[in-house]
C-alpha cells in the first residue's frame, strides 16, 4: 500500500486510562475526549480519503498526543507534590498532636507547655533527667538537686507528677496536690493522672530520659507501672525521702528496693551506709556516702509561722500514720489527741500546730463513720482555736525555723527538728518496730514521754521552756555531725551523676573505637 490511504489508525483507551480521565481535572479530561474522538474519526474514515482530510486528521491526533503528554507528566507531577504534602501534612500532624498531648498533660503550665512544644537542642547533649514526684510533702528531699540541674546547663530535668495511694486510701489520688504544691513553688511540671498508667508511662519515655529519680523505694504507694524494675529505660538513682532509716524492721530496710536495679543510692552518713550496705545484694558497691540534701534545706530555712497569734512559745505537734498497731506501730494520735486539745484550750499562750502525716488522713479517711466521727470532732475542735493551726502542704521547713518546740511520735521529723538544736519530746507506745544504730542516735537526743503518760506534756514543756528539764545539745550534735559530711550533698549529688555518665560514654567510645 502507498500514500496516505493505506493508513489505519485505531486508539483504544485503556480501563486505567478511562479511570485517570475520571478523576482528572477538567483540562486533562478535555484532552483525553480529543484523542478518543479524533481515534475514532481515523476508525470510521473510509479507506480511500482525500489526503489533506487525512493528514489533517493525523496532525489533530498527534497534537492531542503531545497535549495528552503534557497533560499527563503534568498530573504525575502533581500527584507527586501531592503526595509530598500530605507525608509532610502527616509529620506535622504527628509532632502537633505529641505536643498537644504533652502540652494538656502539662494542664495549663504554660512554662512545660512551651518547652514540650518545641525542641530546643543545647551543645554538649545535656542529660535529661526525669523527678517522678507522687509525695510533694517529700519533695525536700529533691528540691535542691533539681534546682541545681535546671541553672547547669549539662543536665536537662523534667519533673512529672504522679497519683498516689497511701495506707488507708482505696484508690490512687492526689496528683492534684502534688501539682499544686510544686506550681506554688513555680516548678515547671508535667502532670500525669491518666485512667490508664501505661499511657503515662508512655508519656515519660517520650523524653528519652538517661535518668530517672524515684521519691520512695515503696512499691505499693505509686502505680504498678512505675515500680522500680519497671523503669529500666533510664538509670534510676535514689535519695531517701527520709534523711536516713531509723528502725530495724517495718520498713526500715526494704527488701524490695532492688538496689542491684539502682545505678546508685546516696546515703546520710557513715553509720547510714554501714546499715544500708549490711542488707545490700552488691555489698554496698553502689551505695555513695554523700550527706543529705535535706539536712542543708533544714539548717538554712527561713522562719515562717502561719499562726497568726502574739505567742512567744511555739509548738510543732506531729502525728505518725502507724497507728492502731499496724506497720510499725509508732502512731499514737488516738491516744494523745485529746489530751493535746485540751492542752491548747487551757493554755492560750501556747501556740500548737499540727502536722499529720499524709498517710494519717487517708486512714482516718477509711475508717466507719461511727470511729470516724470521733476525729471529725477533733478537727472541728482543733480549727477553732486561735492558737493552734494545721499543716498539711509539706512546706514545713519554715514551721521549723520559727518554732520552738517539737512533739512527736515518729519518724523523720523525731531526726529532722534536731538539726536545729532545739528540744524534741518523744511520744513513745510499746511494741513499736525496735531502733536500729541510727535510731539510737537520734533517740538519745529526745526527751521520751510514754504516749500511757500524755497527761504529763504540760510540765515537760514548761520545763523545756524555762530551763529547769536539761537539753540534749551534746547529743544533737553528735547527729549533726553524722548527718553532715559534706557542706553541699546536693551538688555532690549532681556531679557524681555526670561524671557516672559521661564515664560510661567514654568507655562505651573506647569500646567501639
Amino acid at each position: 500500500m502507498t500514500g496516505c490511504g493505506a493508513l489505519r489508525i485505531g486508539f483504544r483507551m485503556t480501563d486505567t486510562q478511562r479511570h485517570q480521565g475520571a478523576r482528572a481535572p477538567g483540562a486533562f479530561r478535555h484532552v483525553l475526549r480529543l484523542v478518543a474522538r479524533a481515534g475514532r474519526g481515523l476508525a470510521r474514515s473510509p479507506r480511500r480519503t482525500h489526503a489533506d482530510d487525512q493528514a489533517r486528521r493525523i496532525d489533530d491526533l498527534t497534537r492531542a498526543t503531545q497535549r495528552l503528554e503534557l497533560a499527563l507528566a503534568e498530573q504525575v507531577e502533581a500527584t507527586r507534590r501531592v503526595a509530598e504534602v500530605a507525608t509532610r501534612l502527616d509529620r506535622v500532624e504527628g509532632l502537633a498532636t505529641d505536643a498537644m498531648e504533652f502540652a494538656q498533660a502539662a494542664a495549663g503550665n504554660s512554662a512545660v507547655a512551651a518547652r514540650l512544644a518545641t525542641t530546643v537542642v543545647r551543645d554538649g547533649q545535656p542529660i535529661r533527667v526525669g523527678f517522678l514526684v507522687h509525695n510533694y510533702e517529700a519533695w525536700g528531699a529533691l528540691r535542691r538537686i533539681h534546682a541545681l540541674m535546671v541553672a547547669d546547663d549539662r543536665f536537662d530535668p523534667v519533673v512529672f507528677t504522679i497519683p498516689r495511694r497511701f495506707p488507708g486510701a482505696d484508690t490512687f489520688r492526689d496528683e492534684d496536690g502534688n501539682s499544686a504544691g510544686l506550681t506554688a513553688e513555680g516548678v515547671a511540671h508535667v502532670r500525669l493522672n491518666d485512667p490508664e498508667p501505661s499511657v503515662d508511662v508512655s508519656r515519660i519515655k517520650s523524653f528519652d530520659l538517661e535518668v530517672i529519680f524515684r521519691q520512695s523505694h515503696w512499691q505499693k504507694d505509686v502505680p504498678g507501672v512505675f515500680r522500680t524494675d519497671l523503669l529500666s529505660f533510664a538509670k534510676q538513682y535514689y535519695v531517701p525521702y527520709a534523711i536516713t532509716s531509723l528502725i530495724t524492721e517495718g520498713g526500715g530496710i526494704v527488701e524490695h528496693t532492688r538496689k542491684d536495679v539502682l545505678a546508685r543510692q546516696f546515703v546520710a552518713g557513715a553509720v547510714a551506709r554501714s546499715i544500708v550496705a549490711s542488707h545490700d545484694r552488691l555489698g554496698g558497691a553502689r551505695i555513695t556516702l554523700s550527706g543529705h540534701p535535706k539536712v542543708r534545706e533544714i539548717r538554712t530555712a527561713e522562719p515562717h509561722w502561719p499562726i497568726a497569734s502574739t505567742n512567744t512559745t511555739r509548738i510543732i505537734w506531729s502525728a505518725h500514720h502507724a497507728i492502731d498497731g499496724r506497720w510499725n506501730g509508732f502512731g499514737t494520735f488516738p491516744e494523745v489527741c485529746d489530751e493535746m486539745l485540751a492542752l491548747a484550750r487551757r493554755r492560750p499562750d501556747l501556740d500548737i500546730l499540727f502536722s499529720p502525716h499524709p498517710a494519717l488522713i487517708t486512714r482516718i479517711d477509711g475508717m466507719t463513720p461511727a470511729r470516724r466521727a470521733r476525729f471529725d470532732a477533733f478537727f472541728r475542735a482543733w480549727d477553732a482555736l486561735p492558737n493552734t493551726g494545721q499543716l498539711r502542704s509539706g512546706q514545713y521547713l519554715g514551721p521549723f525555723a520559727a518554732s520552738d518546740l517539737l512533739v512527736v511520735d515518729g519518724l523523720s521529723f523525731l531526726m529532722e527538728y534536731q538539726l536545729l538544736k532545739k528540744p524534741v519530746i518523744y511520744l513513745s507506745r510499746p511494741g513499736s518496730s525496735p531502733w536500729n544504730a541510727m535510731g539510737e542516735m537520734v533517740v538519745a537526743g529526745t526527751h521520751e514521754l510514754p504516749s500511757a503518760r500524755i497527761s504529763g506534756i504540760e510540765a515537760l514543756i514548761d520545763g523545756l521552756s524555762n530551763g529547769s528539764v536539761p537539753r540534749k545539745d551534746a547529743a544533737q550534735q553528735a547527729l549533726i555531725d553524722e548527718l553532715t559530711p559534706r557542706d553541699d550533698p546536693a551538688r555532690f549529688i549532681v556531679d557524681t551523676i555526670h561524671d557516672d555518665l559521661r564515664a560510661e560514654a567514654r568507655r562505651d567510645e573506647t569500646a567501639a573505637g
